[in-house]
């Protein structure tokens, strides 16, 4: 990795996206820590500045990723990046089960976030929040048969097209679209400038709080 970035002139940063999953105080999750340590190690004694980025998941211990993340701050991670996106998976345990299909339920960032901050002290969180959407097609009750994701400029056609009607999730604090209904009913969940700001001003309330 520090060759790596040696090749490329305006390289600064290391970044470490590591999504396995690991029991809590396993062999796994001490062994990326030890890793880390290492790393950090050589990136001083080659003389380099490289900062140490590691992307968090939205939790401690989501999707079965029970880190240390109290060791790896440690261990010289610079910045945590939380992957807040792609949250949309709602047959999670609660807080996560908003039952909503939103990319980034406001409810789960805000949890996901107090819990990180347990480990990790504010000025090293960034948080990574979605500019895009997802469809969902097909629909058995309340659950889809299909979903893909969509880009903002696919959907911002959908947004002034009078055949979609337009609605907000209150508890995921989410705009979404609705079109038909019944099995061919189509639906799609996206961010917009205001959702992103309320999941700003999470960020900014927890990281003062923290401070």
């Amino acid at each position: 990795a520090i060759n790596n970035c040696k090749i490329f002139k305006f390289c600064n940063s290391i970044n470490l996206d590591i999504e396995r999953k690991a029991e809590n105080n396993s062999n796994i999750s001490h062994e990326l820590t030890v890793f880390v340590q290492e790393l950090a190690q050589a990136i001083e004694e080659a003389g380099e500045k490289y900062l140490l980025i590691y992307d968090a998941a939205a939790t401690p211990g989501y999707e079965g990723r029970y880190y240390d993340y109290n060791g790896l701050n440690n261990a010289g991670i610079d910045f945590f990046f939380v992957m807040d996106y792609d949250l949309n998976d709602y047959n999670d345990p609660p807080p996560w089960n908003d039952h909503s299909m939103a990319n980034s339920p406001a409810p789960a960032v805000a949890h996901g976030l107090q819990k990180l901050l347990e480990f990790i002290p504010a000025k090293k969180i960034v948080v990574g929040l979605p500019f895009y959407g997802y469809e969902y097609l097909g629909f058995f009750g309340k659950l889809p048969i299909i979903s893909r994701q969509l880009g903002i400029h696919e959907i911002s056609s959908m947004l002034i097209d009078p055949s979609w009607s337009h609605h907000f999730d209150n508890q995921s604090r989410t705009p979404y679209l609705i079109h038909g209904k019944g099995f061919t009913m189509k639906q799609i969940w996206y961010d917009d400038p205001t959702s992103i700001m309320e999941k700003i001003g999470i960020e900014v309330c927890l990281g003062n709080k923290e401070g």
